[in-house]
């Protein structure tokens, strides 16, 4: 009897510290991430043995991600001898099996999905927030990114987990639940911050983007034109101090807008946004090479090398070892196939996450919400870094959209158990 609560415990305080150990440091928290998936592959084999049923759309997520991570393996198949990172990269798709380990863990702790959300919003903010703080104190170049060890990957996490923490807190406002409310409106602004004091540039693309994902499901036009007033008036106070004062992100977006001024001039000398210019063209040219399946995962680096020293691409960007786009990624290590497998993937979420965010159930509603959000925010990190497909932005990924499909499946029991009670 005992053991029938304390291992659901066990596995809710292990998912609920995953957030947090993603804006920790980045090596903890890939060793978090392998815990997570040890534990979780081992449930799956308990799940069978239960014969416990998983939910149609989370089996259909699971074959997504079995499917990106077999694409991946292809990979094996177009090594560059002496040059290959195939073992390195293919780590980072693993994560695409996430859904597979997660699942049998929530439905084994009979989790309540708004529960962990919220809780560990609120944990990761706090790890984040108290991180870039002692970052600032210790005068470290991108703040808490710096000790976190990845900037951007940090500073893009915070700013997710920020919108998501707004927008839980405006459904507790609306349920009037205020406690949780002004948890989660703390979470959001010191995520926020977090974001900012890193100096990633992704984080405010998709705070621009918000009011363009947001406001199309909200049903009620007089809410949809103050939602869209709030967030404008949070844009220009957010603008206004950002430019009033000195702090990094303001220096990076001025070095940014030069950069692109050069770009438009031909000059792709700028460390940042003309050396990425020079790495798409490479990207390109890879898929050229190989337009059905691409040159394999973790081929980028010995297919620019190979560039470079036939005088075909500049020796500035021999370091980098990725596309440093989502985008140009996946054309370039999966080509075809990977762009069609992806772009099915995300038109089924999309069409999943938005039926739930008109709905007239506000838990449904605000779920579905946070999936479009969360698809918003890595269309949007992804413009710039191969942010899926990385360790981090990855494994969040393919966390949240378990999380969330999981909850919105067991709240729509819920419901129909409920009207099926209310007929009787």
């Amino acid at each position: 009897m005992l053991n029938q609560k304390v291992f659901p415990a066990l596995v809710f305080m292990l998912l609920l510290f995953f957030f947090p150990a993603m804006v920790y440091e980045k090596y903890f928290a890939k060793g978090y991430i392998h815990l997570i998936l040890l534990v979780g592959f081992g449930f799956i084999i308990y799940s069978n043995y239960k014969k416990v049923i998983f939910n149609e759309d989370e089996e259909k997520l699971i074959l997504f991600g079995v499917m990106i991570f077999v694409l991946a393996l292809l990979g094996f198949f177009q090594q560059t001898p002496g040059l290959t990172r195939f073992d390195s990269v293919v780590d980072n798709y693993l994560k695409a099996l996430l859904p597979l380990s997660l699942i049998p863990l929530f439905y084994f702790s009979k989790l309540n999905g708004y529960k962990l959300i919220i809780t560990s919003l609120v944990l990761a903010s706090l790890v984040a927030f108290g991180l870039s703080i002692y970052g600032e104190y210790q005068n470290m170049p991108r703040g808490g990114g710096s000790f976190h060890g990845s900037a951007i990957i940090f500073g893009d996490l915070a700013m997710l987990f920020a919108l998501l923490s707004g927008l839980f807190g405006f459904y507790f406002y609306k349920t009037k639940q205020y406690l949780f409310a002004t948890l989660l409106l703390m979470s959001f602004v010191f995520s926020l911050y977090s974001s900012f004091s890193s100096g990633t540039k992704g984080g405010v693309i998709a705070l621009l983007s918000l009011p363009f994902v947001v406001a199309p499901v909200i049903q009620d036009k007089k809410a949809r034109i103050i939602f869209i007033g709030v967030i404008l008036s949070l844009l220009a106070i957010a603008i206004a101090l950002l430019f009033s004062t000195e702090n990094l992100l303001k220096v990076r977006m001025i070095i940014a807008w030069t950069e692109l001024l050069q770009i438009f001039n031909g000059d792709f000398s700028g460390p940042s946004l003309g050396f990425r210019v020079q790495i798409w063209l490479v990207a390109w040219q890879a898929f050229l090479s190989s337009p059905a399946f691409g040159i394999g995962i973790g081929e980028f680096y010995a297919f620019k090398l190979s560039l470079i020293n036939a005088g075909l691409a500049s020796a500035d960007i021999e370091t980098y070892k990725h596309a440093h786009s989502e985008y140009f990624t996946i054309l370039s290590s999966m080509g075809l196939a990977g762009v069609v497998l992806y772009i099915w993937f995300f038109k089924w979420l999309l069409s999943y996450f938005y039926r739930h965010a008109i709905s007239t159930s506000y838990e449904i509603k605000f779920l579905g919400i946070a999936g479009l959000i969360t698809i918003m925010c890595y269309l949007d990190f992804s413009l710039s870094e191969s942010f899926l497909s990385s360790h981090l932005g990855g494994a969040v990924f393919f966390s949240i959209v378990s999380l969330l499909i999981y909850s919105l499946n067991t709240l729509k029991v819920k419901v129909n158990m409920a009207a099926n009670l209310g007929v009787k």
